[in-house]
């Protein structure tokens, strides 16, 4: 069955993204036999249920830049490139044995200002190609009442 439908929760931080991850990966098998795939993606081979640091590195501008790749030693562009190929390899090999209709990929980066119009465009020019140009594509966002999300900010500082 072809994907029809693609769903990005796009966080926003503090809102329970981290738990959502954790809940949808441990739930992986049981979400697919209702016919949704939330990827198994890794980060150099490391499986990670947030799905940012590998979609900053697919679709914004000079990852390598960035403090998250630096942090996880994605710090040149034959890295940032290497880690791409696995990435882009993982999602259509996974595709490719899925027989269910939606995709879901959480990564609440895509609500911070590293995703500009241009990196929303590859978003979809991606997927659009690797599943079908008549996918529907959704955003799926949370947020937080802001007398309660920047408490929670300055106690995390």
């Amino acid at each position: 069955m072809p994907i029809k439908k693609i769903i990005l929760h796009a966080g926003a931080h503090k809102t329970g993204t981290t738990t959502t991850q954790k809940v949808l990966f441990k739930n992986r098998n049981h979400l697919q036999k209702l016919g949704v795939l939330y990827p198994k993606l890794t980060l150099k081979g490391k499986p990670v249920s947030n799905h940012s640091v590998v979609f900053n590195n697919l679709f914004t501008d000079s990852p390598e830049r960035n403090h998250q790749h630096i942090m996880h030693g994605l710090d040149t562009e034959e890295k940032v490139e290497s880690q791409k190929k696995t990435t882009i390899k993982e999602i259509e090999s996974q595709i490719k044995k899925f027989s269910g209709n939606t995709l879901f990929f959480s990564a609440e980066s895509i609500s911070s200002n590293k995703y500009n119009e241009q990196a929303l465009h590859r978003i979809r020019s991606f997927f659009t190609e690797i599943t079908n140009h008549d996918v529907e594509l959704g955003i799926l966002m949370s947020i937080r009442n802001p007398y309660k999300f920047y408490p929670s900010i300055i106690q995390q500082q």
